[in-house]
């Protein structure tokens, strides 16, 4: 597979999935080195790339946090989970994202750090 714009993160999730999080393309989801699905930013509900990806190690998910704000929590084919300012996130492009210790999710935002 040969991606010719700009893949913004890759990540592994809890069943050694590979995410990859591309400009124009959406997320691709692979499974042993195959790719099994290509979700589009618009079946995330989203005009906008996320410019961060987290995968969930303990699950078979992944977070998105989009260049407009929010963030969403994508599994089994379906957004699960999301947030935006009005939710208490901070405003703005979200430009990374991790799980601590007790699996809170922190996200670095242009409005400053929210968990």
């Amino acid at each position: 597979m040969y991606l010719a714009e700009n893949v913004y993160s890759i990540a592994q999730d809890g069943a050694a999935d590979l995410w990859i999080n591309h400009d124009s393309g959406g997320i691709f989801h692979l499974v042993k080195e195959s790719v099994v699905e290509q979700i589009r930013w618009t079946k995330l509900g989203r005009e906008e790339a996320a410019l961060s990806l987290l995968a969930d190690p303990l699950q078979e998910g992944v977070w998105l946090g989009f260049s407009h704000g929010a963030v969403a929590y994508f599994k089994e084919g379906q957004v699960r989970a999301s947030y935006a300012a009005a939710d208490g996130l901070g405003k703005g492009r979200v430009s990374s994202l991790q799980l601590d210790h007790d699996r809170a999710l922190w996200a670095a935002t242009e409005g400053g750090l929210s968990g």
